[in-house]
């Protein structure tokens, strides 16, 4: 299964007008949820990372891991393993964004690419507990 991560999906060959996004939200302090936000940004370029870019080949293998889950729903084949793989990557990045502790949730959409709306929800997590402080991601 890691061997697979290290490779760029191809399934979007067949899926041309779609992105595949992996999405986070927390609650606020009014315990309403803030609105559903891209986990997954692609890191800046630079001229050095025509040689040397680890964040961006993170972000590849991060970003081939949510397709390779997405199909896997969408084929009604659920892989527990690329679940959690996709749960760590989303506990990951809302442990770095969010660093206080507070319940969040974690969504994969299909978004149209031409347009970047009309989000089509392919699984969505329950509401997942508070950090404890102090957690390490």
């Amino acid at each position: 299964m890691l061997l697979r991560l290290l490779f760029p999906s191809w399934a979007f060959f067949d899926r041309v007008t779609e992105v595949v996004r992996l999405e986070l939200r927390t609650l606020d302090q009014g315990g309403a949820f803030t609105p559903w936000h891209s986990a997954l940004l692609a890191p800046s370029r630079t001229l050095l990372a025509l040689v040397y870019h680890p964040r961006g080949t993170a972000h590849v293998v991060q970003q081939s891991a949510v397709e390779r889950f997405s199909v896997g729903v969408e084929e009604q084949a659920f892989d527990q393993v690329a679940h959690d793989i996709v749960a760590a990557i989303a506990w990951r990045t809302v442990s770095v964004a969010t660093p206080g502790s507070t319940p969040w949730q974690w969504r994969v959409v299909a978004v149209d690419h031409a347009t970047q709306s009309d989000a089509r929800v392919i699984f969505e997590s329950a509401v997942q507990p508070a950090r404890p402080r102090g957690a390490v991601a």
